[in-house]
């Protein structure tokens, strides 16, 4: 219904019907008008662009983790010209990473917090007196699967940030042990399985988180061991064990 229509129809010597119409135009729309969610930017020298395109002027470049708001989504996801496969697109997003600076950034690099249980619930460890907790984010607007491509599914993979409650700070894990190839602590979820973080302990000086993995062919068993530098966690050993 248009909102000129509605007024067509209201009597204009009736303040107090106006005013209520108003109102109600205000309620349905602030959603629209003022939702932003927040997420996160993680990435080495991810470019910031005017628009959601490639085309877009550069605006600006970040390093590292950013806590941010997503303003905005592209309806499409863009192979950026490198690739067809569904499994590796993603589409742009629009986002605010300072309170005067908006840009688009592709959607690999964007994280927000997903439904997947990947963490068991309740879980902390202490770091320097202050309760820790983990959160795992997943790229915004991750790819899936397109049925009439024939494709099953597409594997997610969950970063997995230390959020610590003593300075509200968020910090992904460095992590080359477990997986090759990768520089960050990543977990998989997928249709032909999964991972999960089921118990955490302090052990000495460090961090180790304990983990449940689901395959079609059987479970194992991972055990990580993170060191805590400063600010700064990263992965110094990881076994895995068949059960």
């Amino acid at each position: 219904m248009q909102i000129s229509s509605v007024f067509a129809t209201i009597d204009t010597t009736n303040l107090d019907t106006m005013k209520k119409l108003c109102l109600l135009l205000l309620i349905l729309t602030s959603h629209h008008l003022f939702s932003q969610t927040p997420g996160f930017l993680f990435g080495d020298g991810v470019r910031i662009r005017s628009t959601g395109s490639t085309k877009g002027k550069e605006v600006s470049k970040l390093y590292g983790l950013y806590e941010v708001l997503i303003l905005e989504v592209s309806s499409q996801p863009d192979g950026l010209g490198k690739t067809d496969n569904p499994c590796e697109m993603f589409p742009w997003v629009k986002i605010k990473w300072h309170p005067d600076s908006t840009g688009w950034v592709y959607g690999k690099y964007i994280y927000h917090e997903s439904e997947e249980n990947t963490i068991k619930e309740g879980l902390s460890f202490d770091v320097g007196g202050d309760q820790c907790t983990l959160k795992a984010v997943l790229n915004y607007g991750a790819p899936s699967s397109d049925e009439n491509e024939g494709l099953t599914g597409c594997d997610q993979e969950y970063l997995i940030l230390v959020f610590n409650p003593g300075d509200l700070s968020f910090t992904p894990i460095k992590d080359s042990k477990s997986k090759e190839g990768e520089t960050y602590m990543k977990l998989f979820s997928g249709e032909g399985g999964g991972e999960q973080i089921t118990a955490t302990d302090n052990e000495n000086s460090n961090i180790v988180l304990y983990t449940q993995i689901y395959l079609q062919d059987g479970g194992s068993q991972g055990v990580y061991t993170i060191k805590r530098t400063g600010s700064k966690y990263e992965v110094i050993n990881y076994q895995k064990n068949q059960q």
